[in-house]
């Protein structure tokens, strides 16, 4: 190595100190550290005081950079004070911790759908101290990148705030902006070098160019989610549910109602089933509870997040929507349950298609909140269910409500039925105003008094007589609601169309209902199978119905589709004098006083236990990323120093240490010694034998050859190595810098 070519290492290992980039550097670490902790306060209620945290941790960010190096340990104490004041105050940083982690299990709920229940916080709460430990890991972050010239630092906090805002944790806006400009700014003092010219300003500028590219595609799904409009966002759900789900046969739009086409006609084979005793049968697959004039949805996931204790308390105690058909009936008399076992074919693989009154659990997810949809959990399962009709539930319902007071049993399958009751009546009754004035004015004549056998006589004849059935039936119905463009304009229409009104018109008598796609067997066809038959259904089994929720014991399909009707629902309403459909009883205790007090203790162990896993997802796992983190970086600052000292030391010395840093390089590798003459290793022995016993002065001929001997082993090394070794020798284990 030539003495130009040191000359030129020392420049670039000479402690970084450009008045201009230490500037942008400053600003940006500062608006960078104030921006995160607003961004990141605003994601938990629970904490009130994140504003002043936020200023005040970017004024101790701010102290740091200008007090250089005697800042790094200025951000060191803060954070060791954080954690000390957190430990003095242990109980009350738990429950801060858990006030924090509930309002992320909160965000899972609204996001999943799924159960997730609060930790319960023991005394006083401060968040504010969890809060401090971040600001203070931020600090320290962050003016580690200033003082080290090194992005490293930065890649938590940015990694943090874009996950956060990608899924809609953290909110898209004005902190995140001011966030990555001061990023960028921060990037901008790292990238510029030392004695810039103008040239170097221009390729800062386009490496920040880039930066800010990379930033913005990474920030796309934030946006997606919280800007986008409701039809590009359907239209991306649609694509990526065809993409994973959809594969072959599915005639049913899955409640897709705008512009409607005609029914599909393949013979492709969607479902095999195999049933102990062929019937009359319903297999559920999509079931639609929201109507928006276009389309029908589930509920949002914002809606059911509001129910998670209650189905959480529900699902400990075995109520099941889909299987409180068997459990009524059950208790109210003795039902033979039957085995099916379905294999999906090519219908769509999201839905677990199941009959009607399951009386097992198995193919049914404790976790998730709501009780409509069963989802898949591969193309085959089996489930036990009881063969019953209308008959049979419509019985169950009276005999419940005269013996509600005969058993431990009957009375908490009433209060547990009380419970989801309210939450049906809540949710299942809405219609749009367009739907809802659509069908006052086609049932104008109707008065709103009816029994609920009069309901259904009304529903049923008004379809039978003023709509058409046809399989050929396109609606075209643009942006016009779509069930007021069926009933004002085409009157005709098959499966889906006869569903969607038959379940708007309950709603709008006060009968709480869903739409429902899936499959139908005929009592005709099913007879006409032995026992433990096997049936395919293909497409011209796919069918629409509507379903209402019978008070007491559960969801009951309601055909209103010509060609798929029978007598069955007459003979029930006849055989009860119409008496069905009323509310029979009520719990003697108000539901939630039920949830609240009478199981709290239950209820609080397995919250506990059902939920422990989910804090460590956040706050510890953060933390150790960040532990981890500053220890690399303090790995390369350490490795940095001593070639920079070994780059500024005289020969003798510097010769002494290359040597001793190329034989610890050498320790990682297996050289064979032809490789080693290769690089003139007993010259450079020989040098360095001299430079440590001998009391000559060493020339700068020598200094280099053991500069070259030592480049050379690095190179050997990073050949031997392969990509994994390399990333870890060089950023875990901090062996060479480049």
């Amino acid at each position: 190595m030539t003495e130009k070519n040191i000359n030129i290492v020392q420049s670039k290992n000479n402690k970084y100190s450009n008045a201009t980039a230490e500037f942008f550097a400053t600003v940006g670490a500062v608006l960078s550290c104030t921006a995160f902790l607003l961004l990141f306060g605003e994601g938990f209620a629970s904490v009130k005081n994140y504003v002043i945290i936020a200023v005040g941790a970017a004024l101790i960010c701010a102290a740091v950079l200008v007090l250089k190096k005697i800042g790094r340990y200025i951000a060191l104490g803060f954070t060791a004070l954080s954690i000390i004041l957190a430990l003095m105050l242990s109980v009350m940083t738990k429950s801060g911790m858990f006030l924090m982690a509930n309002d992320f299990l909160d965000f899972l709920s609204l996001k999943t759908g799924k159960i997730y229940l609060d930790f319960s916080a023991e005394g006083s709460a401060l968040p504010e101290i969890v809060f401090t430990i971040i600001a203070a890991f931020t600090v320290l972050l962050l003016s580690t990148a200033v003082s080290t010239k090194s992005i490293i630092p930065i890649i938590p906090v940015a990694a943090i705030a874009t996950i956060g805002c990608s899924c809609g944790f953290l909110s898209t806006g004005v902190y995140l902006f001011l966030l990555f400009f001061g990023m960028i700014l921060l990037c901008l003092g790292i990238f510029i070098p030392v004695n810039h010219s103008a040239a170097d300003i221009k390729t800062s500028a386009a490496v920040l160019m880039f930066v800010l590219i990379c930033s913005g595609a990474a920030l796309l799904p934030a946006y997606l989610i919280d800007g986008t409009s409701s039809s590009l966002r359907t239209a991306i759900d649609d694509a990526v549910h065809s993409l994973l789900y959809d594969s072959g046969s599915n005639s049913m739009p899955e409640g897709h109602l705008h512009n409607l086409k005609s029914r599909g006609t393949s013979d492709a084979p969607a479902l095999e089933i195999k049933i102990e005793q062929p019937q009359k049968l319903y297999i559920k697959g999509f079931v639609g509870e929201v109507y928006d004039g276009q389309r029908w949805t589930t509920l949002p996931k914002e809606t059911l997040a509001e129910y998670k204790d209650t189905f959480f308390w529900l699902h400990q105690n075995g109520f099941y929507a889909q299987s409180e058909n068997a459990a009524a009936c059950s208790l109210a008399d003795s039902a033979v349950l039957k085995k099916i076992e379905v294999k999906n074919l090519s219908a769509c693989k999201k839905y677990a298609f199941v009959p009607y009154s399951l009386a097992d659990s198995g193919t049914l997810d404790a976790s998730l909140i709501g009780d409509s949809t069963v989802f898949a959990n591969g193309s085959s399962y089996s489930a036990e269910y009881a063969p019953i009709g209308l008959a049979e539930i419509f019985k169950a319902q009276i005999e419940l409500s005269n013996s509600q007071k005969s058993s431990a049993k009957i009375a908490d399958y009433i209060t547990s039925e009380s419970a989801y009751r309210d939450f049906v009546y809540a949710n299942y009754l809405d219609l749009p105003e367009t739907a809802e004035a659509a069908i006052s004015y086609h049932l104008k004549d109707e008065s709103s008094a009816l029994t609920f056998t009069e309901i259904i006589e009304t529903i049923t004849n008004y379809l039978e007589s003023n709509i058409e059935y046809d399989e050929k039936a396109v609606t075209p119905n643009g942006d016009t609601d779509f069930l007021k463009y069926f009933l004002d304009s085409s009157n005709r229409g098959y499966s889906v169309h006869y569903a969607t009104a038959a379940t708007a018109m309950l709603r709008y008598f006060g009968v709480p209902s869903r739409y429902v796609e899936g499959y139908f067997i005929s009592a005709a066809e099913a007879a006409t199978y032995g026992e433990n038959a096997v049936i395919t259904l293909d497409e011209s089994h796919a069918h629409a119905w509507a379903e209402y929720y019978l008070d007491g014991v559960g969801w009951v399909p309601f055909e209103t589709t010509p060609g798929y009707m029978d007598d069955e629902l007459e003979q029930a309403a006849f055989s009860f004098s119409g008496e069905s459909g009323k509310l029979y009883y009520q719990s003697d205790k108000p539901i939630t006083n039920v949830i609240k007090k009478e199981n709290k203790d239950k209820l609080t162990e397995l919250q506990n236990s059902f939920r422990f896993n989910a804090v460590y997802l956040v706050f510890p796992l953060i933390a150790a990323l960040i532990a981890f983190v500053i220890y690399i970086i303090m790995k390369r600052r350490r490795l940095c120093a001593k070639l920079d000292a070994i780059e500024k030391a005289d020969n003798k010395s510097a010769i002494a240490m290359q040597f001793g840093y190329a034989e610890m390089l050498r320790r990682h590798v297996d050289v064979p010694p032809e490789a080693l003459r290769d690089m003139n290793y007993d010259s450079a022995f020989a040098i360095n034998k001299e430079a440590l016993f001998s009391e000559h002065q060493m020339t700068l001929e020598q200094r280099s050859s053991v500069f070259e001997y030592s480049a050379k082993m690095l190179e050997f090394c990073k050949k031997q190595w392969n990509t994994g070794q390399r990333l870890l020798n060089r950023w875990i284990k901090c062996l060479y810098i480049k």
